[in-house]
C-alpha cells in the first residue's frame, strides 16, 4: 500500500488548499486525504485564512533552517522514520541528524511497537515476535 500511494500520479496542487480550509480538511478521513495525491509544492499554514499557501523552495528551506538553528541543542530535534520510508531515505535522514550532532532518530520499532514489545515481554519473556519452524508443520 505504501509503495502504491507514493507512486501515485495524483497531485495535490496549491488550488486544492485554496479551496479547502484546514478546519474542513480535519473533518475528512485519512483515506480521503491520502487519496487526493502527493503535494506538489512546499506549503505554509496561514492562520488568518485557515489555509495552507504555497511558498518557494528557498523560503521553505530557510524556514526549516531557521527552526533547526534556533534549537538550544541538536538533541531537541527528533528525526522519525518509519516502515514507509526506504532504507536509502532513512539512511540519508540519519546522516543528516548525525551531521547536526544528534543521535535522536527513533524508528517504528521503538515508537509504533513500544506497546506490543512491552506486552510480549510481559507475556512470553521476549519483546519481539518469535517464530519456530515447528510452528509451520506441513500437513
Amino acid at each position: 500500500k505504501a509503495v502504491s500511494w507514493e507512486a501515485t500520479r495524483k497531485a495535490v496542487e496549491p488550488a486544492f488548499f485554496a479551496e479547502h480550509s484546514l478546519t474542513t480538511l480535519r473533518q475528512q478521513s485519512d483515506y480521503f486525504l491520502e487519496y487526493q495525491g502527493r503535494i506538489t509544492h512546499p506549503m505554509r499554514y496561514n492562520p488568518q485564512t485557515d489555509r495552507y499557501q504555497p511558498i518557494s523552495w528557498e523560503s521553505a528551506l530557510e524556514l526549516i533552517a531557521k527552526h533547526i538553528n534556533g534549537l538550544d541543542s541538536p538533541n531537541q530535534l527528533e528525526l522519525y522514520t518509519s516502515g514507509r520510508a526506504s532504507n536509502e531515505a532513512s539512511y540519508l535522514y540519519q546522516l543528516f541528524g548525525r551531521m547536526l550532532g544528534t543521535n535522536n532518530f527513533p524508528d517504528c520499532s521503538n515508537m509504533c511497537h513500544e506497546a506490543s514489545g512491552t506486552g510480549l515481554k510481559q507475556s512470553i519473556g521476549v519483546g519481539k515476535g518469535t517464530i519456530r519452524m515447528q510452528d509451520f508443520e506441513l500437513a
